[in-house]
């Protein structure tokens, strides 16, 4: 998750791969929602919305191939 996370699964969907070679692409964060902690005092004074200052990781990335898994990351093999 994160905007490294976020922004480097939809670059890494959206680059043009060679014919099977597309990877698949998950994004995994423990929340089902980007938060924008910038924008906390607008939402509190109700100047911005929940969807504004957090919106859901599924619409954020549409349709653009990437999944999303809301869990935690415990570990990482290499193979």
């Amino acid at each position: 998750g994160g905007f490294g996370g976020l922004y480097t699964a939809l670059k890494l969907a959206e680059l043009k791969w060679e014919e099977g070679a597309k990877p698949e692409v998950t994004l995994v964060d423990v929340s089902d929602r980007f938060l924008f902690k910038p924008l906390m005092y607008e939402l509190i004074t109700g100047e911005a919305t929940l969807d504004q200052v957090a919106p859901l990781f599924r619409d954020l990335i549409g349709i653009s191939g990437v999944r999303f898994v809301q869990h935690e990351v415990k570990s990482v093999t290499l193979s």
